[in-house]
């Protein structure tokens, strides 16, 4: 085997097939220990599929030591958190739960968002400080309206996460961040698989933990892309508010036409996130900057 067939095994096996292996192998396993009633399968749901978001995120950012040295590493610990945290609101009702729940993932996403960008943050960059104010801002009205609507999540919702997960992918290539855009797809795959179950199989609707853990990750390797790569601030802000949008969309709607809309919705502003991503990087890479080598983008791979 060549060394270049042997990359490309090696990111299909890492950046697909483990983590949706792993997804599937938890969701699967789950429902044929039947342990628990049908109330409970959003929780089985939320559990698998951060099982395979943190397969994604660790097969391609390869494995954290504690406290984390690059500030990349902090994701999976800010997912493994939202996801314990908020299967608490899948397992049983509580009193509230709408709001409580909305309060947890922004506060997760603001501490996450902390301590990606701590470094840039303490070293006064004005344009990230910036940055991370403007995504907080589109974070506060997604969420609360979310927990508001008082709707609960379905696959409509993890279809226009996959999409959206699939624009940001490329919109961080675009960003001149190969390895962002590697763990987005990885990200994408996993959704996308967790689309197709929770639709084949209604009894095991998503939940809490399943929507708010995923949303977070997509929100905080956004937030990371803005500090570390070349994404504009208008490429993140569309990519946060593109499956809100969708699911807004879709609410009306039943199985695959819902499935069918929400992606489509969600698909057109992340799909204007990657061209704008486009067209900041058409103008970084000028006739002016021709003839760099790339070596300034070195440690974003």
């Amino acid at each position: 085997m060549s060394p270049q067939t042997s990359l490309v095994v090696q990111i299909v096996v890492f950046t697909l097939g483990l983590p949706v292996g792993v997804f599937a192998g938890v969701a699967i396993g789950g429902l044929a220990v039947r342990r628990h009633g049908l109330d409970r399968r959003p929780a089985l749901l939320g559990l698998a599929v951060a099982a395979g978001l943190l397969t994604a995120l660790l097969g391609t950012g390869g494995l954290p030591p504690f406290p984390p040295v690059d500030t990349l590493h902090w994701i999976p610990f800010a997912t493994l958190a939202a996801a314990l945290l908020l299967v608490v609101f899948d397992l049983r009702p509580l009193r509230g739960a709408d709001a409580l729940s909305g309060a947890v993932a922004l506060a997760v996403a603001a501490m996450g968002g902390w301590l990606v960008l701590a470094p840039l943050i303490a070293a006064g960059e004005a344009s990230v400080m910036w940055s991370e104010a403007g995504t907080l801002l589109v974070l506060v009205p997604v969420l609360a309206f979310d927990r508001a609507s008082g709707r609960s999540p379905g696959p409509a919702d993890l279809a226009a996460l996959t999409c959206t997960a699939v624009g940001a992918s490329i919109a961080m290539v675009l960003a001149h961040s190969a390895l962002l855009g590697q763990m987005l797809g990885s990200v994408a795959a996993v959704l996308g698989a967790a689309t197709l179950l929770a639709w084949r199989r209604p009894a095991l609707a998503p939940g809490h933990a399943a929507t708010g853990a995923a949303y977070l990750t997509i929100a905080l390797l956004v937030q990371y892309g803005l500090g570390y790569a070349d994404l504009p601030l208008p490429s993140a802000l569309l990519v946060l508010v593109a499956p809100r949008l969708a699911a807004t969309a879709a609410r009306a709607l039943g199985g695959f036409r819902a499935l069918a809309l929400a992606g489509a919705v969600a698909a057109l502003p992340a799909a204007a996130a990657a061209y704008l991503a486009f067209a900041k990087a058409e103008f970084l890479d000028g006739p002016a900057d021709e003839s760099a080598t790339g070596a300034d983008y070195e440690s974003l791979y």
